[in-house]
C-alpha cells in the first residue's frame, strides 16, 4: 500500500473527517486541518486553490499570528 496513491488518500481524508467528528472538543484543529489538506493534495493537488481560500477565509487568523 502507497501512502500517496490517490485512493489511498481519499480513504485516509475521509476517517481524518470521521475522527475530527469523534473529538470535537480537540484542541489541535490546525493540526488536523493541515493533515487533512495534505492527504487531499495526494487525490488531486490544490494548493495553490486552498492558498487563496484559507487566506481569503481565514485572514485575521492568520494576521494574529504574525
Amino acid at each position: 500500500m502507497r501512502l500517496d496513491d490517490p485512493e489511498v488518500s481519499a480513504t485516509r481524508a475521509v476517517i481524518c473527517v470521521l475522527q475530527e467528528q469523534l473529538q470535537a472538543e480537540s484542541d489541535d484543529f490546525l493540526d488536523s486541518a493541515s493533515f487533512f489538506l495534505q492527504i487531499i493534495n495526494n487525490v488531486e493537488p490544490h494548493q495553490d486553490q486552498q492558498e487563496v481560500l484559507i487566506r481569503k477565509h481565514f485572514a485575521s487568523c492568520l494576521d494574529a499570528a504574525d
